[in-house]
């Protein structure tokens, strides 16, 4: 019986001793350390010979052994990294174990510039590398910690930058001339075979991930004329850029990826059919946030309403009013009186006559005459007067009542394309849209610096 409790006891403890280990991995899963893959001294004495770690290594200057100048020499292997999370900072750690004939704690980190062999390499063939850099913090424990954030972000982006590190006594000098602190002024470090009392100090690389949640895209909205669908969201400070997707009824499948920071998309020859459109957008590491909210359209068939309002004085963008069209229909959902007055927002304004119909939250405007407008307003009358309709303003593409960045983008869309494919976009009637266009689309804008309000 004493034989069986013991062996449930030993068992829960196992079992115990399992989770909580597993619960401090997953909390502590944003910290990855990375140890030394090898790393040499550079000695001024024997400056052909190769010196491994041999368990610790000497960094600064001494008189009392020959006349010796020694620098640590090392590199790290950061392949490991999960490239799709955002480093948060990366920091080096060495402990120096010895401070005896030490005077100071100024050791500097140096970037090599090339590459070296640590079976090889010696003083005399050490790599070149850029001046003295970021200076070691010295923490409790002997430990030196420098900052390598932007150095492992440069690795994992072109590991064929990962030349290695140098680090140095940061007032090191000529041998020949005076020492800053006498007769000697170095410390005894922990290499990657260093080991003692059972324990090991060897140095290595702190990585901490950020753990900031990436909000989505939230505000994403999509409109289609003919076979083209453009969608449009609010630019994302802290993103790289955006990934688009599109479900045509078989589940969402990637479009583009784009960097514009007008944060627009148009998407050319879209198959009749309803389409669901969804964005996410990238770090600077590639990670992809949420999705976003999904917007959807239809192609061909029956079209969707033109406008809808809420509140009067809405403007509203008409995307199928053409010049072929006497008709504007929508939704109603606020309760306006049974008279509305619509108009196009824009300049040659010229009066026509129309008509209006309503049903339960629907209502219909019939013109006399085919008219040709970019988009309507809808605002509350008591009573049926003109209605003025006119062309949209010159370069405003998206009918928002401005010319700015977002007209940029969208004319950018269809670069060196023929003008039948955007005529309102060949602003010098050359016939094909190019940078000139955009050039001219620029001193049409609004605002200064094109902001868009």
């Amino acid at each position: 019986m004493n034989k069986k409790i013991l062996l449930v006891v030993l068992a829960i403890f196992c079992l115990s001793f399992f989770v909580a280990t597993v619960a401090a991995q997953t909390e502590e899963s944003n910290i990855v350390q990375i140890e030394v893959s090898f790393d040499n001294e550079l000695s001024s004495k024997t400056p052909d010979i190769v010196k491994d770690s041999s368990g610790y290594i000497d960094i600064g200057v001494s008189k009392l052994y020959g006349n010796e100048t020694t620098r640590y020499l090392a590199k790290i292997d950061v392949s490991s990294l999960d490239l799709l999370r955002e480093i948060e900072s990366a920091i080096f750690k060495i402990d120096r174990v010895s401070s005896t004939w030490d005077k100071d704690n100024n050791y500097s980190l140096c970037l090599v510039n090339e590459p070296w062999n640590t079976n090889d390499v010696t003083w005399n063939n050490q790599p070149s590398f850029g001046g003295t850099g970021t200076e070691g913090i010295y923490t409790s424990y002997g430990i030196f910690k420098f900052d390598f954030t932007n150095l492992v972000k440069d690795w994992v982006s072109n590991s064929d930058s990962n030349n290695g590190f140098l680090v140095m006594k940061t007032y090191e000098k000529d041998i020949e001339n005076e020492l800053v602190y006498g007769e000697a002024n170095r410390g005894m470090f922990a290499s990657i075979n260093y080991s003692t009392a059972g324990g090991e100090t060897r140095p290595y690389l702190e990585i901490t991930y950020a753990t900031t949640e990436m909000e989505p895209i939230a505000d994403l909205s999509a409109r289609a004329k003919d076979n083209k669908v453009q969608i449009v969201w609010t630019h994302i400070l802290e993103s790289a850029s955006y990934n688009v997707y599109r479900d045509s009824g078989e589940g969402f499948e990637f479009l583009v990826n784009t960097t514009s920071t007008y944060s627009t998309y148009l998407d050319m020859d879209v198959p009749p059919g309803d389409h669901t459109y969804m964005v996410r957008w990238t770090n600077e590491n590639g990670k992809e946030s949420p999705d976003s909210n999904l917007v959807q359209v239809t192609i061909g068939g029956t079209p969707p309403p033109i406008f809808s309002w809420v509140e009067p004085n809405d403007i509203i963008t008409v995307f199928d009013f053409g010049g072929e069209e006497k008709t504007v229909s929508g939704i109603r959902t606020a309760g306006y009186p049974n008279s509305v007055d619509v108009s196009i927002h824009g300049v040659n304004w010229m009066a026509v006559s129309y008509t209006v119909s309503q049903e339960e939250g629907f209502v219909e405007i019939l013109f006399d005459e085919p008219v040709s407008a970019g988009y309507i307003r809808v605002q509350e009358t008591r009573a049926y007067g003109s209605v003025y309709v006119g062309t949209a303003m010159l370069g405003d593409f998206d009918g928002d009542g401005q010319v700015c960045r977002t007209d940029l983008d969208i004319l950018m869309q269809y670069r060196n394309q023929p003008a039948s494919e955007f005529p309102q976009g060949d602003l010098d009637g050359d016939g094909i849209i190019t940078v000139l266009d955009a050039r001219k689309l620029v001193l049409l804008c609004t605002s200064p610096r094109c902001a868009c309000n």
